[in-house]
């Protein structure tokens, strides 16, 4: 525990509207999110080894946005030496009916890839996103998770990887990676709802 902190308010502002584009091939919109980011790397003290654990490969479990080239970017940085398996988690609902819908088929190409598992998770809600955790880390012993999605969705995400990161063993086994986008400037537009999230050190 943090010396003298036993909890705190973590405050997340809905944008009503991302920025965008229009599509040059008449599908949807195409958002402009960030200007560049980093290659996929393990989090501190979440790291896992995945190319050497020989027969027993990894599930990787991604919370998915709009920008589905940073899925593309681990699945053909990867090219099936770890992952057998992709978990992916939609935000439904979403903050807006509908986004749920852009989300999915902007990653479709990809599902083609590799065994895959869709899964459904309230935007903001990150209680939800702990419980699916959950349901999944029983269901499958390596797990790598990366968050590519709302903001609520990767406190959950955080919640979770320190809560069960003691619990990791050599047949259980919890792992993070992340790109470290930088954000495009006015990337969104407008305000949507307020939430708040009480959190607790224990």
């Amino acid at each position: 525990m943090i010396e003298g902190i036993e909890s705190f308010t973590v405050l997340y502002i809905e944008p009503k509207e991302y920025s965008k584009s229009p599509s040059t091939e008449g599908g949807d919109e195409e958002y402009q999110l960030s200007d560049g980011r980093q290659p996929f790397s393990s989090l501190p003290v979440f790291s896992l080894n995945t190319i050497t654990s020989g027969l027993q490969k990894t599930s990787l479990v991604s919370f998915l946005g709009f920008e589905n080239s940073r899925l593309g970017q681990i699945l053909s940085n990867d090219d099936g030496a770890s992952f057998n398996k992709l978990l992916a988690c939609i935000s439904v609902p979403a903050y807006i009916p509908g986004w749920e819908n852009k989300s999915l088929r902007k990653h479709l190409l990809h599902f083609d890839s590799m065994e895959t598992d869709l899964r459904t998770c309230p935007g903001a809600n990150p209680y939800a996103v702990y419980q699916t955790l959950l349901d999944i880390y029983a269901e499958n012993p390596r797990l790598v998770l990366t968050s590519l999605g709302t903001k609520p969705t990767a406190i959950g995400i955080c919640v979770f990887l320190i809560n069960n990161h003691p619990n990791n063993s050599v047949e259980k086994q919890l792992g993070a990676i992340y790109d470290y986008p930088i954000k495009s400037i006015n990337r969104t537009i407008g305000i949507g709802e307020i939430y708040s999230y009480e959190l607790s050190i224990s």
